[in-house]
């Protein structure tokens, strides 16, 4: 049988884990995404869903890729998630 989904609170637990393995504040993170602290307060506790325009932001502040984010929220649905943060974003090819 296969794996559920992560959920919206797999997804939280996951960018506080990566924010906090920073040492950053929800302020912090706030002024990196240019996202509300109240916002990201309400995604890192499963009371809103963050769109993916969102979560690229989220992603582009805290120097990782988006699917390091998508990647992070499935290990917190499978127990599988550390305090190590994903590397360093890849960078993206410019194109043929």
């Amino acid at each position: 049988m296969d794996e559920p989904a992560p959920t919206t609170a797999d997804l939280g637990r996951a960018i506080r884990r990566l924010r906090r393995a920073r040492g950053w504040t929800i302020d912090d993170l706030a002024a990196r995404s240019g996202l509300h602290p109240t916002y990201l307060s309400r995604i890192e506790r499963a009371r809103s869903n963050a769109t993916w325009a969102k979560v690229c932001r989220l992603a582009d502040a805290l120097g990782v890729l988006p699917s390091d984010i998508a990647r992070a929220a499935e290990d917190e649905r499978t127990g599988a998630a550390t305090d190590a943060e994903p590397g360093p974003a890849r960078s993206q090819p410019d194109g043929p």
